[in-house]
């Protein structure tokens, strides 16, 4: 009997008690969450499984107005970030559409807050979603 119940003790620390977090790839060519359309998702995660990329996505939606702010005509802007589980840093912007488009993103994405882990880039889109998706094709770092 005290080898059964170890047994089970012990399949139940394997199974439950892994030392080691799923990975999670996520790469998207156009996503819409909450009107906020991203591009050209690619991100590696530390866990979050198959729903990690709307999940993060519409985290970023809920910074949709101070983003529009940042394109009120359509613009766009590529960014790069590190997600450490409170929310978006080292936000670079690689490429933007206008020279203030990419510094107001960044401003509205340390506002953004998600437990997930790991590193993204994406291209996001702000304003009017056809003038945005045009000011993206634009960008010198494809979208």
């Amino acid at each position: 009997m005290k080898h059964l119940v170890l047994t089970t003790l012990v399949a139940l620390g394997l199974l439950f008690g892994g030392t080691a977090a799923a990975k999670t790839s996520i790469k998207v060519n156009e996503m819409t969450v909450d009107g906020l359309t991203v591009m050209a998702v690619d991100c590696k995660l530390t866990g979050g499984g198959f729903m990690a990329g709307a999940v993060l996505i519409g985290s970023l939606a809920k910074q949709k107005r101070p983003i529009d702010k940042c394109g009120p005509k359509g613009q766009a802007a590529r960014l790069q970030f590190m997600l450490g589980g409170k929310g978006p840093k080292d936000i670079k912007a690689l490429a933007s559409s206008t020279k203030k488009t990419g510094p107001c993103m960044v401003k509205a994405l340390k506002k953004v807050k998600t437990t997930l882990k790991g590193q993204c880039t994406m291209t996001l889109l702000s304003g009017p979603k056809p003038a945005a998706k045009k000011a993206a094709a634009a960008l010198p770092v494809k979208p």
